[in-house]
This record gives C-alpha cells, sequence and structure tokens, in this order.
C-alpha cells in the first residue's frame, strides 16, 4: 500500500495536466487530485468538509465523479482538467456508478444509509434545476453488490456473505426503478451478470 502511494506522489511532481489515483482498500485517496491547485477555488471539493466517499471514471475517460463530504454528501461531475461541470443537489449518497456506455450514472447510500439509489441520464437536462435528469429510483436497503448489465439498462443488487448473512439474495431492476426479478438465495458469496446471472452459493 505505502509503495503504491509513494510512486503515485512521485508521478503527479513530473506530471501536471492529469490527476492519478491512490487505491487502497478499504477507502479511496486521492492523492494528487486534491493537490491540483484548481481544487483551492470555491468550486472545488473543498468548499464541503468532510471525507470522499467514492470516486470513478466515466467509461469515455473524459470525465470523473467525486461523492464526497459530510452527510448528505456532495457528488460532482469533473472534466479531464478537474473543472466541475455537473453538481447534484446533497443527499444521503456514498457510492456512484456509470453504466458501460458512460450515459447513466447512479448515485446510491449503501453501508449505514438506507439504500435508495438515484439514476440520472448524463445527457439530458432538467430545464428546472440545471442539472442532470433524474430518469428513476430505488429503494435497495442492505445492498453490498450493485452492478450494470453489458446493455446498461439493467441494474443487479444483492446481499451477500459473508458481509450479511441473513436477506441473502438478488434483486434485477430496469434502470427506471421498476423491479424485474427477485431471488433468495441463501449463503450466497458472489454474483454477476452477463447474458445470464451467475450465482456462488453455498448449498
Amino acid at each position: 500500500m505505502s509503495i503504491r502511494a509513494t510512486r503515485a506522489i512521485t508521478e503527479r511532481r513530473e506530471c501536471t495536466s492529469s490527476p492519478l489515483l491512490v487505491t487502497t482498500m478499504p477507502g479511496l485517496f486521492l492523492v494528487s487530485l486534491l493537490m491540483h491547485p484548481l481544487f483551492s477555488s470555491p468550486d472545488s471539493p473543498s468548499d464541503k468538509e468532510g471525507p470522499i466517499h467514492d470516486f470513478t471514471w466515466n467509461p469515455s475517460s473524459k470525465e470523473f465523479a467525486i461523492c464526497y463530504g459530510f452527510m448528505p454528501a456532495k457528488t460532482t461531475i469533473f472534466d479531464q482538467r478537474c473543472h466541475p461541470i455537473i453538481e447534484f443537489p446533497a443527499h444521503p449518497h456514498n457510492f456512484i456508478s456509470f453504466n458501460s456506455q458512460g450515459r447513466l450514472i447512479a448515485l446510491a447510500g449503501f453501508g449505514n444509509l438506507q439504500g435508495k439509489v438515484d439514476v440520472y441520464d448524463r445527457r439530458l437536462m432538467d430545464v428546472q434545476s440545471g442539472g442532470l435528469r433524474r430518469i428513476g429510483g430505488m429503494e435497495a436497503g442492505n445492498t453490498t453488490h450493485f452492478e450494470w448489465s453489458p446493455d446498461g439498462r439493467l441494474i443487479l443488487t444483492a446481499i451477500l456473505s459473508p458481509r450479511l448473512r441473513v436477506d441473502n439474495g438478488v434483486r434485477l431492476w430496469h434502470c427506471t426503478g421498476t423491479l424485474l426479478e427477485v431471488r433468495s438465495i441463501d449463503d450466497l458469496y458472489q454474483v454477476s451478470i452477463g447474458g445470464s446471472i451467475q450465482y456462488h452459493h453455498v448449498d
């Protein structure tokens, strides 16, 4: 862990145009990103105190999103030069996920939060709020696993062991929030979605 962090800081001194991410478990630490001079502006994440909950790149690699600050947290999408381009209203979120096409983005509150998921369309703007249009949402309490389908239209949420040993199972949702399937599976350790849903559990 310390070796990776040291290497990233060293590389950051030689590269001033691109932010670098140092990943450790269980958290994410944006070492060089927070050192960027643009983050001293009023529009930067420094305008809200608190931890960084999540960070993810859009699969297009042209932008990234950060969820940060004490609850209710703030989520902002930045371009490659670290300029904020879209801000979401403060909400109890701590998780961000783009679908593989980079068009839809899900913001959720998992762990000790209630499991509410909000889905926004990156290409549609809400005239009244000036932000992205919310196309759907769902209540997925106790979720320990979240995954988009390859076509970017479905969302799989699951409660897995050993993180939680009760209520193990899977829910499949349409991105607009419609619940399509519910399956309870005792001792479910892993699940993935491709052309079909693959389950790994103990009989």
